[in-house]
């Protein structure tokens, strides 16, 4: 969920919410007229036996208005709290110092432009397809989650956030082999 639809959906709530209020004061309304009818009307009759049976369905109307109310109000609260984790910015990540990408940052900052996967993995004296996996795999994942690594527009390169542009593709659907 994005942040515009979750704003979209905030609006769709609101509006939700204010047309529940205005169902509810009508109803209430309804009542009033109701049992003011109601006094004028002696007890027991066919008549005021109709305007009670419509009191009492204005009643559960009310019920299910106020039922509905509240799960809008929840579902209101939910996206909102969605739009303040959307909109608040993460507070400064970092990495162990004993982690491997540790080790893969300090190796970018030095050399100060993105990396290819072979060029990461000479610069920290590493071999091997697993290894080569896994450490693409991480890359990614920091990459899409927008933590310290980017994704470039090439396969297999990546970079620090504080020099690259992230792309929308994280890096091409490459195949793990």
């Amino acid at each position: 969920m994005d942040l515009k639809s979750t704003e979209q959906k905030i609006e769709i709530a609101s509006q939700r919410l204010a047309d529940r209020m205005s169902a509810m004061i009508g109803s209430q309304a309804r009542v009033k007229v109701f049992q003011d009818a109601l006094q004028t009307l002696p007890p027991g009759g066919h008549v005021a036996k109709k305007i009670e049976e419509k009191i009492e369905q204005e009643r559960t109307e009310q019920l299910d208005i106020h039922r509905s109310f509240t799960e809008i109000k929840a579902e209101k609260s939910a996206l909102e709290e969605i739009k303040r984790i959307l909109t608040k910015p993460d507070k400064q990540f970092s990495l162990r110092i004993t982690s491997e990408l540790f080790r893969v940052e300090k190796l970018m900052k030095a050399k100060g432009v993105p990396l290819t996967l072979e060029e990461i993995m000479e610069g920290l004296g590493v071999m091997g397809e697993e290894k080569k996996k896994s450490l693409r795999g991480s890359l990614r994942q920091y990459a899409k989650d927008g933590k310290i690594f980017a994704s470039t527009a090439l396969p297999d390169v990546f970079g620090l956030l504080e020099f690259c542009k992230p792309t929308t593709n994280n890096g091409g659907n490459q195949s793990e082999s």
